[in-house]
């Protein structure tokens, strides 16, 4: 005899559900005969099912930090080099996915309007990146912060995410 697979028990389960007669949960909805609780637990105990979520719970709680890089992209090697050292201390890095000053063969064809727009749109995704970070490492070189870099810092903050420097701030958000 083989053994079920999973759906196969879940299906054992759909087939013949919880009653509520047969427990001692209040019913939520009384025109539904089925114990939602029950039918929960009775999934959940489904051994592979209790693997995979005890997995997902552990993955959950061992996830790497994630942090945003922010700065002007007229540093490139300093993006890369922080990219470098924090995915090697088993960080995970969202950083710029290009650079309009370096990457000009893309851009060289493009009328002022064009590149003007993807720079918008470039900046609306590196929001949706701080969004998912954890804290926000500010790439000031030379202790300069641009007012792309300073509009991040304060859609940041306003998130209540931790913000760390490259360099020591000297008077405030400096430009």
């Amino acid at each position: 005899m083989t053994d079920k697979t999973i759906r196969e028990k879940i299906a054992e389960i759909e087939h013949k559900p919880p009653r509520w007669k047969d427990c001692e949960h209040a019913p939520l909805a009384p025109w539904n005969p089925v114990c939602d609780t029950c039918f929960a637990d009775a999934i959940l105990a489904i051994p592979e099912i209790k693997e995979g979520q005890e997995l997902r719970e552990k993955a959950g709680r061992e996830r790497p930090e994630i942090v945003c890089l922010c700065g002007s992209t007229r540093f490139g090697d300093a993006f890369q080099k922080a990219n470098l050292d924090l995915t090697l201390v088993g960080i995970i890095v969202l950083s710029i996915g290009c650079n309009m000053k370096t990457d000009g063969e893309l851009f060289d064809r493009l009328t002022t309007d064009q590149r003007n727009q993807i720079k918008v749109r470039l900046d609306k995704l590196h929001l949706r990146k701080i969004d998912l970070a954890d804290r926000v490492y500010v790439l000031n070189v030379g202790g300069y912060i641009g007012d792309s870099t300073r509009a991040e810092v304060a859609y940041a903050e306003s998130l209540g995410k931790r913000i760390e420097y490259l360099e020591p701030l000297v008077s405030g958000l400096q430009k």
